[in-house]
């Protein structure tokens, strides 16, 4: 039986840009760095893989696993939007949300959501009063930033 979720994978194209960005921007630190290649890479993933290095970055009880394939697939598409079928987010709560859109705004961090951070209507039957922000990190995946009423 499933008793947890692990961690959450992000394959990337550059693991030193997204090291960068998650340490600097929201205070992830690399807990293991490996390398892996070979027949169980391959079947564990059913495609040939030359080299995989994987990146395990933890901020808390937080754990995101970033995975680098040799040779690496596509890209993150340029125009995702968030009612695409193969979308996925993180979602990471905050306690003051204008302060950390301001931080991501000083650090050129692509937003998504329009005019910045967005108020749920009072009348939302789960949601009411929430203040939520999409951005992206550097190679397009789409993030989330979350604030609970108080």
């Amino acid at each position: 039986m499933i008793t947890s979720l692990s961690h959450t994978g992000i394959v990337v194209r550059n693991m030193e840009k997204m090291i960068a960005f998650y340490r600097d921007t929201f205070g992830f630190q690399v807990v293991l760095d490996t390398q892996v290649s070979g027949k169980e890479t391959d079947d564990i993933v059913n495609f040939p893989v030359e080299r995989e290095r994987i990146v395990l970055m933890e901020r808390g009880q937080m754990q995101i696993e970033f995975l680098e394939y040799r040779p690496s697939g596509r890209g993150y598409p340029g125009d995702y939007k968030s009612n695409d079928l193969f979308g996925v987010h993180l979602a990471f709560q905050t306690d003051d949300m204008e302060k950390d859109y301001a931080m991501l705004k000083g650090k050129g961090v692509e937003i998504i959501s329009n005019g910045g951070p967005q108020m749920i209507p009072p009348d939302h039957p789960i949601f009411a009063g929430t203040k939520v922000l999409y951005f992206r990190d550097p190679e397009g995946h789409p993030l989330e930033l979350i604030q609970m009423p108080s």
